[in-house]
């Protein structure tokens, strides 16, 4: 994508932003109004309700007394006045509910997810891999609040050890616009995110769309075509290993589109897609999506390039990132594909991967373990840099990924995964295959 149709969309971003504001402001001052008055209708029930409780409590006192002049029809209808005021308190008269804040946590909707691992990686001097070992992957807890019909938040809540990790939060508004048009604001996946199915991510996400970023995503959908327009303070530069194995050092890790912790660069990345989602008939279903996507690198970023590559010494801040998905899916058959070509700075890089799949049932009717998705993934990342050992960011690699995911029951998975990979470092191979075997539960 040239500069020109980059700075485009950054403009047309900046006008929907500007468009939107007052219009979010204008609404929230009305909802807040109209909130006030539903607390003053509130507490003026309330209290009418306390004056007729008082009045029931002493008509039947006196009636456990003996006095005659209290009938047992006048309780009743007394009875049911309290009921009438009862259900008024808990709904106002214009339809709003009234949300007490001890019934706040029940207006939550509780998912989750837990994830169990076996992990193998071929042992090396040079990587100083673990010896294998089992490990707790996950442990994740994602509410979501439904604020109002069209408004909505959701997160996903990442427990250690010794800390929790708002991995995600967002507020969702639907319905703002024509074209069933939804605004997200907060940190989430980048809207090219691959649909990789598998525990281990490709290399292609380890380079570019693995972590999150903070920003506003307006997507919307007309027909079979569907856009979407980001912009937000972007990610950072850094190193991650390519593997399952949480324990292995940067020995031979990849460079990364972190999610910003702390090279602040302001608000200067600009995404955009346009896709097309379409039913072949019998011949199953399409979804192919273009997107493209601008920043510019921070000072920190530029440091990571010269510390990690042989001979960067230049200051050019512009970065760039273009790519196509491709998914395709009939019955049980199933296949993504991506592509991604990559500048940052001077450095150019290009990832893809293709990822057949096919679903199976087995024929014995057993009640566990019955169906199976037989997976065969194959990548490469391809880096545009002289190649030397002792700087991974530099090497060409290839990945090869056979997989089978077994449904043990319902939400309850087991993952099965090998890993071949293939390095071009400038100085002779490494060994570190990698072989996952993970027990998965989502709620």
């Amino acid at each position: 994508m040239n500069r020109i149709s980059m700075i485009s969309v950054f403009l047309t971003a900046i006008f929907l932003s500007s468009f939107l504001t007052p219009l979010y402001a204008d609404d929230f001052s009305e909802l807040k109004e109209q909130m006030k008055v539903m607390q003053i209708q509130i507490k003026s029930q309330a209290e009418e309700m306390q004056k007729m409780q008082k009045k029931i409590n002493k008509l039947e006192s006196e009636k456990e007394a003996g006095h005659k002049t209290v009938s047992a029809e006048k309780i009743v209808q007394m009875e049911k006045e309290i009921d009438s005021l009862e259900v008024q308190v808990a709904s106002s008269g214009e339809g709003h509910s009234a949300v007490r804040p001890e019934d706040l946590f029940h207006k939550i909707e509780w998912h989750g997810e837990i994830e169990w691992e076996f992990v193998d990686t071929g042992k090396d001097v040079s990587t100083g891999e673990a010896e294998p070992h089992f490990q707790l992957d996950k442990i994740r807890l994602e509410p979501e609040i439904q604020i109002t019909e069209n408004i909505r938040f959701e997160a996903d809540l990442d427990f250690a050890e010794s800390e929790v990790d708002p991995d995600e939060f967002y507020f969702i508004f639907k319905n703002l616009l024509p074209f069933n048009t939804t605004l997200q604001i907060g940190k989430d996946d980048r809207f090219f995110k691959a649909n990789h199915l598998t525990e281990r991510y490709p290399l292609i996400a380890n380079a570019f769309w693995r972590d999150e970023e903070v920003g506003f995503l307006l997507e919307s959908e007309f027909e079979t075509f569907y856009t979407a327009l980001a912009w937000g303070q972007g990610t950072e530069l850094d190193l991650r290993p390519t593997g399952e194995d949480d324990s292995v050092s940067d020995a031979y890790s990849v460079l990364h589109d972190d999610h910003r912790k702390s090279a602040w660069n302001g608000i200067k990345q600009v995404s955009a897609g346009i896709g097309i989602k379409k039913e072949l008939d019998d011949l199953g279903e399409i979804d192919v999506l273009v997107f493209g996507l601008y920043d510019h690198l921070s000072a920190a970023d530029i440091a990571v390039l010269k510390a990690n590559l042989n001979s960067y010494g230049v200051e050019t801040h512009d970065q760039y990132r273009a790519g196509v998905n491709l998914e395709y899916e009939r019955e049980n058959f199933h296949f993504f594909g991506q592509f991604i070509d990559a500048k940052d700075g001077q450095l150019e890089r290009y990832a893809w991967f293709v990822q057949p799949s096919y679903k199976f049932e087995l024929p014995f009717g057993w009640k566990y373990i019955n169906d199976h998705r037989l997976l065969f993934r194959y990548g490469a990342l391809v880096v545009d840099s002289p190649k030397t050992f002792d700087k991974p960011v530099s090497w060409d690699r290839e990945e090869f990924t056979f997989a089978v995911i077994t449904d043990i029951v319902e939400n309850f998975k087991l993952k099965t995964e090998y890993t071949i990979e293939k390095e071009t470092t400038g100085a002779g191979d490494i060994d570190n295959n990698e072989f996952v075997m993970q027990l998965e539960y989502e709620f």
